[in-house]
Order: C-alpha cells, then sequence, then structure tokens
C-alpha cells in the first residue's frame, strides 16, 4: 500500500464508528513501519469526536492505540505512561482491559517498574481467570508467570489467592502436574508446555495448507489423537473440523 496518502481525520469516512476510524487509522500505521505520525492522526481524529457521549470510550481505544505503536516501535517508557494512565479507568472486566494488562506488564518489565503494575495484576487475575476459551487461559498464563517470575514471594508472602487461578489453568489445559513443584515451578511448567502446544498448533495449521482433502483429514484426526493439551485440541475441532 502507498505510503503517499496517509488516512486523515479529514478524509475518514464519517459514517463509521469511531473505533473502526481508528482501528483503520492503526493498519495504516502497520503497513507503513509504525510511523509515529498516526499517532497524531489518531489524537486529530478522537478530538472531532469530544462532546459525545461516549467520548471516554473512544479516548480509551485511541490512547491504547497509541501506547501499541509507543510498544512496537519499542518507546516502553512513553507506552508504559500510557499504560498507566488507562490501568485504572476501566474495570478489569472490561472486554478490552487486558490488552492495557498485557502492555503494563511487558513495559513495566522492561523498565523495572513492575511493582507498579502489581495491583491491577492482583485485581485482574482474581476477577477474570474463571474463563472457558483458549485465549482467556493462554492470557491468563502468560501474565501469572509474569508474576511469579517477578514476584517469587507471592502476594503477603504466598501464592494461596492465586492458586484457583492455577487450577483453572490446569484444568483448561488438562496438562499433568507434578504436584510435589513449588507453585511458581508449576507456573513457569505450565508455560513453557503452552508454547510447545502453541508451535504444534501452527505446525497443524501450515501442514494444512499443503494437504489434500483426504490427506488433511488424517493429519487432524492424528493430531487430535496425540495433542496432550486439550484447549489446543479443542481449538483445533472448533477451527478445523468444519472444514474436513
Amino acid at each position: 500500500m502507498s505510503d503517499q496518502t496517509p488516512l486523515s481525520t479529514a478524509s475518514a469516512d464519517r459514517s463509521m464508528i469511531p473505533r473502526n476510524q481508528i482501528e483503520m487509522i492503526w493498519l495504516k500505521a502497520t503497513q507503513n513501519k509504525l510511523a509515529l505520525r498516526y499517532i497524531d492522526e489518531i489524537k486529530e481524529l478522537c478530538a472531532t469526536f469530544e462532546g459525545r457521549e461516549d467520548f471516554a470510550e473512544i479516548q480509551f481505544d485511541a490512547k491504547s492505540h497509541i501506547g501499541s505503536i509507543y510498544l512496537l516501535k519499542k518507546s516502553y517508557k512513553k507506552a508504559f505512561a500510557i499504560d498507566l494512565e488507562l490501568l485504572p479507568l476501566r474495570s478489569v472486566t472490561h472486554p478490552n482491559y487486558w490488552g492495557i494488562i498485557y502492555s503494563a506488564t511487558f513495559n513495566s518489565a522492561k523498565l523495572g517498574r513492575t511493582a507498579e503494575v502489581r495491583p491491577y495484576v492482583d485485581t485482574y487475575l482474581l476477577a477474570t481467570y474463571a474463563k472457558e476459551t483458549l485465549f482467556d487461559f493462554d492470557f491468563h498464563l502468560l501474565v501469572l508467570a509474569w508474576y511469579v517470575t517477578h514476584f517469587p514471594d507471592g502476594k503477603d508472602g504466598s501464592f494461596d489467592e492465586f492458586k484457583p487461578v492455577l487450577s483453572a489453568i490446569v484444568s483448561a489445559l488438562d496438562i499433568e502436574v507434578d504436584s510435589s513443584l513449588s507453585f511458581q515451578d508449576r507456573v513457569l511448567f505450565l508455560e513453557q508446555q503452552k508454547v510447545k502446544g502453541a508451535k504444534r498448533f501452527n505446525e497443524l495449521y501450515e501442514k494444512k495448507k499443503a494437504a489434500s482433502a483426504e490427506e488433511w483429514e488424517t493429519i487432524l484426526n492424528t493430531y487430535l489423537v496425540n495433542e496432550p493439551i486439550l484447549a489446543y485440541r479443542k481449538l483445533a475441532l472448533r477451527r478445523f473440523k468444519k472444514d474436513s
């Protein structure tokens, strides 16, 4: 895509909802090496909606995208400043809150400022772990691994509060874990297994591209028999079985 005609608020389709307009600029940015001028475009677009009843939500979404550009450009201090601004503005159960938690944990680790994010992570994990999708458990495990890495003594000297979080993850992934391991080691073990499972799933996806219909049926059935992680088996069934 040409870089000569950047999307601007002047040319944006005003019939589109604000979120979609912001997404269009974000997409344009990703296609053009995340040029920082797109941050100004997002800000300019956002300002045109000031006074609307839903302006706070629009502004939250706009700043989230700006923070993502900074993160991907490795401007961690600027990205983290946005994280700290946005973290207290929404309930941890807000549909898009996970993106801010991810950004905040990542940036805080880069900057050595994890203590500033910890209270939000505490609340997020304890309030949202009871989910059923692969993505939710995948993300909770990622955040829990961040937690045990940076706070090896847990909360108030133990990980007791987080045991239900870990139990939910184990149930979703259906992986046998050595109960003699410490809480931290169990979390890190599961994270390692999840990474391996993701690699196997991506390999399955690549095989599908090259396989005939007959070959694919055999490949998929073999994967479903041999894949040890329940969540990935469920994901494969949901994504691929209907195409078989």
